[in-house]
């Protein structure tokens, strides 16, 4: 059986802006925006959609979590993939931008936010 060509992809990159067409050229942010694009093309096509996620790391501020909202067919399936030669990290913790300082013997300290 022949498997189905990506008819639809959509990008998203952490470099990305959630308020764009998640094209190659203008990629979305978070993955979130990804799967929103993707549910509400779905049910309007009968082809494939692609998500490709970019080099960089996703922080999930939420759990991730699929539904049959995000099912395709055997014809024109749902995949989340990588894009070709890229690394990508899903992470579901949270990114801490933390100023460090010297505290004693070597030892450095830095405030964490609450949470």
């Amino acid at each position: 059986m022949a498997m189905p060509v990506a008819a639809v992809e959509l990008h998203v990159s952490p470099t990305g802006n959630d308020s764009n067409p998640g094209t190659q050229s203008q990629p979305l942010h978070s993955f979130a925006a990804g799967q929103k694009a993707m549910r509400s093309l779905k049910d309007k096509l009968a082809e494939a959609v692609t998500v490709y996620l970019h080099a960089g790391t996703y922080y999930l501020p939420e759990t991730l979590l699929f539904t049959a909202e995000d099912s395709g067919t055997a014809l024109a399936p749902v995949t989340y993939a990588a894009a070709p030669g890229e690394d990508v990290v899903i992470s579901g913790g949270m990114k801490l931008d933390l100023t460090w300082e010297p505290h004693r013997d070597g030892v450095m300290k830095a405030k964490a936010p609450a949470g």
